[in-house]
């Protein structure tokens, strides 16, 4: 396991992470009502806020699900 083998699992299992934290913001915006009707209207700074909100809370809990997943 010292030929690098533990940082390219951690290096997988980050992207994954990462991947599907990505795919749940998504989610939410598209969910959001504030967000689709932001879109819908063409209010961009509106549709870039809510993008922005959700792109801070993203690191936090990416951090959260690796710490979890390195406990167990």
């Amino acid at each position: 396991m010292d030929d690098g083998e533990i940082y390219k699992h951690l290096d997988d299992l980050y992207t994954k992470v990462t991947d599907a934290v990505c795919r749940q913001t998504e989610l939410l915006m598209e969910s959001s009502k504030e967000y689709q009707t932001a879109n819908e209207v063409g209010n961009l700074y509106k549709v870039g806020a809510i993008g922005n909100i959700c792109s801070v809370c993203r690191p936090a809990e990416l951090f959260s699900m690796l710490w979890f997943m390195c406990e167990v």
